[in-house]
């Protein structure tokens, strides 16, 4: 029966029938009778429709008759889920062992608002280590403290596959199609969710999820990770009740540290940016001092230079 259904865990997908493979036969070894399985595919063109007959009575699908954007596909993976509760699961990721039986107990045991799944990266399914989770905690954190939380948490806030959300709390929610285009809106609901005081939030200390490094890509590194990611702390998160001084703090961190490498990493295999992105970065952020000294110089200095001055500061 619907209502029996505890987890719901949603995959939306796009062009990636192999990957989704592995990640359907990951969840599906381990799933239960109180476990949905849904897949919300964006109108794939690689034979993912075909494939998916494979999975009829295993599987709930839904294809969308057009595709309608990776922010809306989410958003339509929360609005079909039967599940009390949503796990977000990316079609190139991977479930490890134990995952489904640990986050039910979980949720039996603790109803939480918000789950948090730990995480490990592989490049192939044969190779995953369990032995280097990306959050290094002894134990399962629960705590109802938003600073406690996103001290743990940090970027990986953004990581779709590390989210499972109580549907009924995202029910509640007025205006989640007013994320749609952040590239962020499952963060956005997330953030919205543990609005006020008191909302317990779990992030768990063994990695639950294997994530596939190098599988994405394909967008404006500045639009998202400066405009579109502080517009997430410094908007969301403070409209929400989170610290202004904490989200600021985090915010710049990850400009030094995670925007940093991801700008290093493209300007060594590629020409350069367009102007309009180093722009929108000097307009958002031109203000922080912190800035000028660590992430302009990635972004403008001429890239022999670049080289030259990153291998004897260790910046990267």
């Amino acid at each position: 029966m619907e209502n029996s259904i505890v987890l719901s865990i949603a995959i939306p997908t796009y062009n990636r029938k192999s990957e989704l493979k592995e990640t359907l036969d990951s969840v599906l070894k381990q799933a239960q009778e109180c476990v949905e399985v849904l897949v919300c595919d964006n109108a794939s063109t690689d034979g993912t429709q075909n494939m998916m007959k494979e999975y009829e009575g295993r599987v709930t699908y839904h294809r969308n008759k057009e595709n309608i954007g990776p922010d809306a596909n989410f958003l339509k993976c929360l609005e079909r889920a039967k599940g009390k509760y949503v796990h977000w699961l990316s079609d190139d990721d991977l479930l490890m062992p134990g995952a489904v039986k640990h986050i039910l107990d979980l949720i039996r045991k603790e109803q939480p608002e918000y789950i948090h799944l730990n995480t490990v990266d592989f490049e192939q399914k044969d190779a995953v280590c369990a032995d280097c989770p990306r959050i290094v905690l002894k134990d399962d954190l629960i705590t109802c403290e938003k600073t406690k939380y996103m001290d743990y948490i940090g970027a990986y806030i953004t990581f779709l596959s590390g989210i499972i959300i109580k549907k009924e709390s995202f029910m509640k929610i007025a205006n989640a199609e007013s994320y749609i285009g952040t590239n962020f809106i499952h963060a956005h609901i997330v953030l919205d969710i543990l609005k006020g005081e008191g909302k317990k939030v779990i992030i768990t200390a063994a990695p639950c999820v294997a994530v596939r490094v190098n599988n994405g890509g394909g967008y404006d590194i500045f639009r998202v990770w400066v405009r579109e990611y502080k517009r997430l702390l410094l908007g969301s998160g403070v409209k929400n009740g989170f610290d202004k001084a904490k989200m600021r703090e985090l915010f710049l961190h990850d400009m030094k540290t995670l925007l940093v490498g991801l700008v290093f990493s493209a300007r060594t295999r590629e020409t350069g940016f367009r102007l309009h992105g180093r722009m929108m970065l000097l307009r958002e952020t031109w203000y922080y001092p912190s800035m000028w000294l660590r992430v302009y110089p990635i972004v403008f200095l001429p890239k022999g230079l670049l080289r030259w001055v990153a291998e004897r500061r260790k910046w990267v």
